[in-house]
């Protein structure tokens, strides 16, 4: 796919299932949400069949009622994955409120160091492969590592709003990048 200052944004393949397991290991329980990771504790019954279950929710194929179809790219650095990226090519009403057509997820360790900076140009011309001309992303307002990241990007709009998660209101940052 795309190599942006050493991280190799990748389609999920076999051979880097290892290091996939090993970055759920290192992450579960520190994502804002964990919708974008698999549970590493369940590693032996979704390993069979992770790659049919990426390529089905990229066509759209079997997805429950409300959950929109999405394309998963790992980040590689070396033989190493350090986050999770995910596309979504069209949003429902909640998505489109918060959540939007990007998922990103770093390694604790790794964040604050630039990797997503480095994989967002990537990101971008997929979204616009994907026919988005209009890319949402959405973040708490607290987490500033995201605010950071999108508000580099020039030219993106920004709205603030607040949106119930889990029963609790939070403030959150609605970004809207328009792609040329």
């Amino acid at each position: 796919m795309a190599e942006e200052r050493g991280v190799k944004l990748v389609a999920p393949a076999p051979e880097f299932l290892a290091a996939y397991l090993d970055f759920c290991r290192a992450t579960w329980g520190h994502a804002h949400n964990d919708y974008i990771l698999h549970d590493p504790a369940k590693f032996g019954s979704w390993s069979r069949t992770i790659f049919d279950d990426y390529r089905d929710a990229a066509a759209g194929a079997g997805l429950p009622p409300g959950i929109v179809p999405s394309v998963t790219f790992w980040m590689m650095l070396g033989d190493r994955c350090i986050g999770v990226a995910n596309i979504r090519p069209r949003l429902n009403d909640v998505l489109a409120v918060y959540g939007g057509h990007l998922g990103l997820c770093l390694r604790p360790e790794e964040r604050g160091k630039g990797y997503g900076t480095a994989v967002f140009p990537a990101l971008f011309r997929e979204a616009k492969r994907l026919g988005i001309g209009e890319l949402v992303v959405t973040c708490a307002e607290d987490n500033l590592g995201c605010r950071k990241l999108n508000e580099q990007v020039p030219g993106y709009r920004l709205e603030l709003d607040e949106f119930a998660f889990g029963g609790v209101k939070r403030r959150i940052c609605r970004y809207r990048h328009v792609l040329n």
